[in-house]
């Protein structure tokens, strides 16, 4: 199994745990980057805590000199840019952005703002949050069918994977596998089952590969959260039920192809 391409992981000034000295941080995933072969990495930026303010500045920052480093700006529904605002953040190498959904919040970004966003062009959109909220996002007609929009984690299984929640869950999954510019995230697994390989998740992460095909999933590492729960080589691993469902060739499409082909590298 060689070549990677890593559709999410955060990078902040001091890392993740506030601690660090500059630049550490970066050095343990470039480090790990070498060692699993990894092309291109989406950085999925997070502003929503005090502790991590400053940090879109710092990933465009990094970006500015790594041809694979593609930083996505975080979206913040207190302080919402204008349409303006965000077309620079592409304008200055942006990818696209990242959105974490609680409540009502991303009601700050309307219509005319992912209208706009969507007219720069192959723009990225990272979505955190469960099913049914993705799944609301969508429904409520406040997405272009432009943007490329990627939900982390498998849209968050942990929360649902017993009854009611567990219906909810695969009828969102349903309803985000059937909108052609919605793609999955294979990430975090370790937040639904903290002991790799995940077993437990394995059901409903092959229900979802089954709905959205090998050509809208990728695999992400969530670097660094991930390292508090699973070791880097966990964090990194490909779980073996995965790679036995696959063909060599859709394997491909999932651990780096259709990732390398959303930022235009293949």
């Amino acid at each position: 199994m060689t070549g990677r391409a890593d559709s999410h992981i955060h990078l902040f000034e001091h890392g993740f745990g506030g601690d660090l000295a500059p630049g550490q941080e970066l050095a343990q995933y470039e480090s790990l980057r070498e060692r699993h072969a990894i092309s291109h990495s989406l950085v999925v930026g997070y502003e929503g805590n005090a502790a991590f303010a400053g940090n879109n500045d710092y990933v465009l920052g990094l970006g500015e000199s790594r041809d694979w480093l593609h930083p996505l700006v975080y979206l913040d529904p207190q302080r919402p840019l204008s349409s303006a605002e965000a077309l620079a953040k592409l304008d200055a190498g942006a990818a696209g952005f990242s959105l974490y959904l609680a409540g009502n919040d991303h009601g700050a970004f309307g219509p005319d703002f992912w209208a706009s966003v969507a007219g720069h062009g192959n723009v990225i959109l990272s979505v955190n949050g469960t099913a049914a909220a993705c799944s609301d996002l969508l429904a409520g007609g406040l997405l272009s069918r432009d943007i490329r929009v990627l939900v982390s984690h498998l849209a968050s299984p942990g929360v649902a994977l017993a009854g009611a929640g567990l219906t909810r869950y695969r009828a969102a999954i349903a309803t985000l596998a059937a909108t052609p510019n919605v793609g999955l995230k294979l990430s975090g697994l370790y937040d639904a089952d903290p002991v790799y390989p995940h077993n437990s998740i394995a059901p409903l992460a092959l229900e979802a590969l089954d709905r959205f095909g090998p050509e809208r999933m990728l695999w992400g590492s969530d670097f660094a959260p991930g390292l508090s729960t699973v070791t880097a080589d966990e964090l990194f691993g490909v779980p073996g039920w995965l790679a036995e469902q696959l063909t060599p060739s859709e394997l491909s499409l999932v651990l780096h192809a259709n990732l390398e082909h959303l930022v235009g590298a293949a």
